[in-house]
Order: C-alpha cells, then sequence, then structure tokens
C-alpha cells in the first residue's frame, strides 16, 4: 500500500521557518520564506497553492509596512491589505496566517 503524502513541512520549509524563529528582527529569512512560498505553491501536492501565494504576500507586506514611518499614507495602504490578506486566508482557506504579528516597529 503506498504511503499518503506527509503534510510536515518539507526539509526546506523546516529550515526557512527555524531560520526566521531564530532571526525575528531580520528580514532576510523572512522574505526567503516568502520567495519559497512562491516559488513552490504549485510543486507541494499536500499544500493549497493560493494559501501559500497569501502567505507569501502577507509576509512582505508586514515587512514593508514596517519600514514606512506610520503616518505614512503608504503604510496605512498596507496595513488594510494585511487586514484584508488575513481575512482572505481565513475565508478562502480557513487557516490564520503564520506571521500574523503586528509588523516589527524599526
Amino acid at each position: 500500500m503506498a504511503k499518503p503524502p506527509s503534510l510536515e513541512p518539507s526539509g526546506d520549509e523546516q529550515a526557512l521557518l527555524a531560520a526566521v524563529i531564530a532571526h525575528p528582527d531580520e528580514d532576510t529569512p523572512r522574505l526567503m520564506y516568502a520567495d519559497w512560498l512562491d516559488e513552490n505553491a504549485d510543486a507541494l501536492p499536500t499544500r493549497d497553492p493560493k494559501e501559500m501565494r497569501l502567505r507569501a504576500e502577507f509576509i512582505r507586506a508586514q515587512i514593508e509596512a514596517a519600514r514606512l514611518p506610520p503616518n505614512d499614507p503608504g503604510a496605512k495602504a498596507l496595513r488594510d491589505r494585511i487586514a484584508e490578506l488575513e481575512m482572505l486566508a481565513h475565508e478562502a482557506v480557513g487557516v490564520e496566517l503564520v506571521f500574523s504579528h503586528s509588523p516589527v516597529e524599526r
């Protein structure tokens, strides 16, 4: 009997998530993870490509919003998009996004 596909993160994804956790104040590991999500969205049969792309956009939007001054009109637009992405992910696939904390203040 064939073994069912694993729902566990791949070794690459585990390594990227470990880097994110090990360096929470650095953007590079999170951006690398967002890139990985986009690049692998269609390659993992046990994962929803739409959810993976939403998660990648969410990560990038959080990082970009954190880089802007709070009163910047672009920051407000990004915060609105972040809230929209959270809602879309929950409605579309019934999940909470992994990095659902507020953008890091710089």
